[in-house]
């Protein structure tokens, strides 16, 4: 069984095919849409991640492509780029794509003068005076922060030439489109906190004031809307209880809705890819949520399920919260990435070990992120670039396009460009292959990103500081004395071992405006002379630690000299002195026996003061003691009435949650009477409209039976009118026609040959078709199924069918063609009939009428479409087998039919829609729309690929079904059309 197709892009923005899925913005894109409308165009600026991507591409793009926007064709190119490392060469790539024009004549005309862009589009097929063929022209400038986050772009306050001349090129491009009119319209998205930034170009703030569009927050329903409506589509489900969770601790401001978009992909594919419903159980499993809080039979699951996970893996579920998920999983991706590595890259040598898969990973990452201002963003990068900056012989473009394959396949989707299982051309890369985070939102919300990131930034910081003292060296023609000392050489030669330079990563930091190659000359030069002035300041420390230990020596040997000579004439002054000493030892002696005793005595004295504060210390214990004692009395009892009062507060909230149980039960009996008064009133409201829609079928049917009495020159015409005005009889049930319709009835007849010889059968006919060889098949009230031709001016009847249970009389009927015949009975079942072979079955019930039946042109599928908005796909050789496929659009429908491939089904809505529902994958198109006018019916044109539509104004609007586009509108009547007929061999298109 195919997978279930994922609603939930991740961290990456939605795409135009997924237009389906993206909820929550609609009145934001028609303010959108009205800005472009009135301003030719819109600055949508808005925090990071906040979807501004997603809503121009997913919510603009489509609604324009669909005809809602007021421009001077029907069709549009698109150019849509992002500034990268040169703005202009992006613009212009963009722009010669979508005109069909030679890239360096762009280039150079773009170049030029700041009109070159409409110049251009007006000298190209797409601008034409005809409606049909020309093309309105959309400039989407994406994340055009980018102009100042590059440092090609933006350096040291300064723009280069090359965003100066593109940001000019748009700027008068809406302005001479204002001027002159001209169906070229730009969209700017732009990080808001950049915008001060932009007062460096002359006039962007003035255009940026006059049609700002600031993304505002989603609301608690439309984050309900972006949450459940997305899995429906898809054909799964989301909990009302998960759905309550996320919105409760979903963080509002940065990354708000990459955090949810990324949560709600896990939780997709970990509910068995939208098999299972999404529930709590499964956000626990991508750690968004506790366990505990699970109920016990899920709580026992999880638990065996995380037992089995790997120890590493565990680390990540004891901080659990919804912020936590993109960390839990990049970490996850991490951990596991080397064993990816061994098992899924055949093609890339195996030589390198755990330890060193991660550090490649880590720089990576920290080759594709910087911080600018303080601010984490993007750093776009080749694999050969980065391979250069890992630096490694063992280490080759191969390996790190390996190592890093996990975090690009479309389960994990976090560095582009993305790997597509199926395509093995994508799982290798070239080396001039550009690499990018998908999102900013992971260099904020990986704790170990920003930890690398941190640490960068600490390297560049010291890479020019060195930079700096290295170029006053090389500027003082490398005198000694701008050497490093001691202290600082020690400090860059441990920055320099630790982040291992070299010149590719001095390409990173060089923001000059040279070729890619001249800057990896200029970095080897550069990279040279800081390995010469390492070394030449080691030597110089060296020079300088040699000359202080001969200093030292020359002192030290000097001063052994004059000691020695000391000596000699201190050895008689010592004896002298030893005498001196003897004579003075009694009378020292003497003395200090007198101070032996003085001592004594006063010790005693300290004695008994010690004794005497020993007792009162003791006192004082003793009343401390009998002071804490009460203390602890006093606090017991405060505890005491603290728990008696708790108690009483406790009884006190019983009792109120009883009373507003209480009221609750109240007001559910209350919102139940009143429920059920509002469903009387609506019940009589449906009456009154089904009067009402009795009233005008029965209006449309006599008007038709009296166009039916018109002469026409294919009087197969005739048959038709009546054919259509009995349709309209049979929405009502009419018992019985008026004798308008049997006029009508015999006055066609007659104009086909038919009236004289034929008799019908006395029942009312409820349909009827005419075959390849005339003949009349003719479907009765209670069932029967009779063929009526003539044979020699006499009715040849054949009874194709026998009939129903005559309490069930046939309701509804329509033919998909002369030989296949669906209809429904009273008792809302339905059945389908092969005309030519008798055959009938008895199909599986919708609980509806019948309304409108189709055959694919392989005769594979038979396509059924009920009143009330049902579709469903059957066996066209074994109707009466399962449903093949199935759709509930919940509006009323007006007709269906199967396109020219065989796998796509038209189907026309009662307010004038027209779906393409696509039968394999189960997506849906709104393909044209016309409200205000009621849609009737329409009919294939297949030698043209075109379909025609009729409303009940008298229009008819042609569509181009290679396409999908409104081909032309014609004017059919002055009043409502009910029928249309194509003849594929005179070309001609017959209404009625």
């Amino acid at each position: 069984m195919t997978a279930r197709v994922c609603p939930y892009p991740g961290l990456r923005p939605f795409t135009e095919e997924e237009s389906i899925f993206f909820k929550g913005r609609d009145l934001h894109i028609r303010q959108i849409v009205k800005l472009l409308e009135e301003n030719k165009m819109a600055f949508i600026t808005g925090a990071s991640g906040d979807g501004k991507s997603s809503m121009v591409y997913a919510g603009v793009v489509p609604y324009i492509r669909a005809g809602f926007f007021k421009a001077q064709f029907n069709n549009w190119i698109i150019a849509d780029f992002k500034p990268q490392k040169n703005p202009l060469e992006s613009l212009s790539n963009a722009f010669a794509e979508q005109i069909e024009c030679d890239e360096s004549v762009c280039m150079n005309q773009l170049k030029e003068g700041f009109s070159a862009l409409t110049d251009l589009y007006k000298s190209s097929k797409c601008y034409t005076k005809d409606s049909n063929s020309g093309k309105n022209l959309l400039i989407i400038a994406d994340q055009f922060e980018e102009i100042f986050t590059n440092i090609e772009n933006f350096n040291q306050g300064r723009p280069s030439d090359e965003s100066y001349t593109a940001i000019n090129l748009l700027l008068e491009t809406i302005r001479i489109s204002i001027t002159e009119k001209l169906p070229v319209y730009v969209i700017f998205t732009m990080r808001s906190d950049f915008i001060s930034q932009c007062t460096v170009f002359k006039n962007l703030p003035e255009y940026i004031a006059y049609s700002q569009f600031f993304v505002p927050q989603l609301k608690r329903t439309e984050i309900r809307q972006v949450i459940e409506e997305p899995a429906i589509l898809a054909g799964g489900k989301v909990s009302s209880r998960l759905t309550e969770v996320i919105i409760n601790n979903l963080n509002s401001g940065f990354d708000q809705l990459p955090v949810l978009q990324h949560a709600l992909n896990l939780l997709w594919r970990i509910a068995n890819n939208g098999e299972d419903v999404m529930d709590l159980i499964h956000l626990a499993k991508i750690a968004g949520i506790s366990s505990e809080v699970l109920s016990p039979d899920d709580k026992g699951e999880f638990d065996r399920w995380f037992n089995n996970l790997p120890e590493y893996q565990k680390k990540y579920y004891e901080k659990t919260d919804l912020n936590n998920v993109l960390n839990a999983h990049a970490g996850i991706l991490y951990e596991s990435a080397y064993d990816y590595f061994i098992e899924n890259s055949d093609w890339a040598e195996k030589n390198i070990s755990v330890g060193e898969s991660k550090e490649i990973i880590e720089i990576v990452f920290k080759s594709l992120t910087k911080v600018d201002n303080n601010r984490p963003v993007r750093n776009r990068c080749t694999l050969s670039e980065i391979t250069g900056i890992i630096n490694r012989e063992n280490v080759t473009n191969a390996t790190v396009c390996g190592v890093i394959n996990i975090f690009r396949t479309p389960d994990n989707s976090l560095i582009k460009p993305f790997l597509d299982p199926e395509k093995t051309e994508t799982q290798y890369l070239s080396g001039d292959t550009v690499l990018d985070v998908t999102h900013e939102a992971l260099i904020r919300n990986w704790k170990m990103l920003s930890e690398w990131d941190t640490q960068e930034a600490a390297d560049m910081k010291d890479y020019q500081d060195f930079n700096s003292q290295m170029q006053l060296w090389i500027k003082s023609e490398k005198n000694p004395s701008y050497l490093l000392n001691s202290g600082n050489y020690t400090y860059f030669n441990q920055w320099f071992n630790r982040s291992n330079p070299n010149p590719y990563l001095f390409v990173k930091y060089d923001s000059s405006k040279l070729p890619a190659r001249q800057k990896l000359k200029n970095a080897q030069f550069r990279y040279e002379n800081y390995i010469d002035f390492l070394e030449s300041s080691f030597v110089a420390i060296q020079a300088k630690a040699k000359a202080a230990k001969r200093r030292v020596r020359f002192i030290l040997y000097g001063m052994l000299i004059f000691i020695a000579t000391l000596g000699v004439f201190t050895s008689w002054a010592l004896k002298e002195k030893d005498n001196a000493q003897k004579q003075t030892v009694e009378a020292e002696r003497q003395k200090q026996y007198a101070l032996d005793q003085q001592a004594i005595a006063v010790e005693q004295q300290k004695a008994a003061e010690r004794a005497n504060k020993i007792a009162s210390q003791q006192r004082d214990t003793a009343e401390l003691r009998a002071f804490q004692a009460l203390e602890a009395q006093k606090r017991a009892e405060y505890a005491s009435y603290i728990a008696e009062k708790n108690r009483r507060t406790a009884v006190e909230e019983r009792l109120r949650a009883d009373s507003n149980y209480q009221k609750m039960l109240e007001q559910k009996l209350i919102s139940d009477a009143l429920g059920d008064s509002l469903k009387g009133k609506i019940e009589e409201n449906d009456r009154v409209q089904r009067e009402k829609d009795e009233i005008n079928n029965l209006a449309k049917a006599n008007m038709l039976a009296m166009k039916a009495k018109n002469q026409y020159k294919d009087k197969k015409m005739n048959l038709n009118l009546i054919l259509t005005a009995d349709s309209y009889y049979n929405l009502n049930d009419q018992s019985e026609n008026t004798p308008e319709f049997y006029d009508a009835v015999l006055f066609a007849l007659e104009e086909n040959n038919l009236l004289q010889p034929m008799k019908t059968t006395s029942q009312k006919i409820m349909g009827f078709a005419i075959d390849e060889d005339n003949q009349i098949i003719c479907l009765t009230e209670k069932g029967q199924i009779i063929g009526y031709k003539l044979d020699k001016e006499k009715t040849k009847e054949t009874k194709i069918s026998k009939g129903e249970d005559s309490r069930f009389s046939v309701r509804k009927a329509c033919f998909a063609n002369a030989e296949n015949l669906v209809y429904s009975t009273s008792d809302k079942n339905t059945y389908y009939v092969n005309t030519k072979t008798g055959e009938k079955v008895k199909l599986a019930s919708q609980g509806d009428y019948i309304k409108a039946a189709s055959v694919s042109t392989d005769k594979k599928l038979l396509v059924l479409a009920y009143e009330m908005g049902k579709v469903v796909v059957l066996n066209y050789t074994d109707p009466d087998s399962h449903v093949i496929k199935s759709i509930n659009l919940k509006t009323k429908l007006s007709d269906v039919n199967c396109a020219l491939n065989n796998s796509e089904v038209y189907i026309l809505t009662d307010k004038g829609s027209l779906i393409k529902w696509n039968i394999k994958n189960g997506s849906q198109k709104t393909v044209f729309s016309q409200s205000g006018s009621k849609a009737t019916n329409m009919v294939t044109i297949p030698n043209k690929r075109q379909l025609a539509i009729c409303f009940d104004n008298g229009e008819i609007q042609v569509v181009d079904t290679k396409s999908d586009t409104q081909a032309e509108k014609i004017a059919g009547s002055y009043s409502g059309l009910q029928n249309v007929v194509y003849n594929i061999h005179s070309g001609l298109l017959a209404v009625s």
